[in-house]
């Protein structure tokens, strides 16, 4: 039982040191991407700044259009689970369930 609970620990920490890896490259990329100046202005802005050069982007096409609105979708959906989800378990047990 020991051995679990430390092989599950290790495992946590491998997971989140990958996780910190990821973020790291995909920065690394991000940065290297080429226009700096653009990216250090909208670091050092504010968020009503941020938001402005968000919007000024050019619009989409129909595929890119398509993508975000099936992505939008997706991330409704996964919200309204998480909803239900929290919901579910604020129930109280039945007769045959729980302890």
């Amino acid at each position: 039982m020991n051995l679990a609970i430390r092989l599950l620990i290790a495992l946590g920490k491998a997971g989140h040191g990958l996780a910190n890896f990821i973020t790291s490259l995909s920065l690394a990329t991000w940065l290297h991407s080429g226009d700096i100046e653009a990216i250090t202005k909208w670091l050092r802005s504010s968020p009503q700044e941020q938001q402005q050069i968000i919007e000024h982007l050019p619009p989409l096409n129909a595929e890119e259009q398509a993508l975000l609105d099936k992505f939008q979708q997706l991330m409704d959906t996964q919200y309204q689970a998480g909803v239900l989800h929290r919901y579910i378990l604020t129930l109280p047990a039945g007769a045959d369930e729980g302890y």
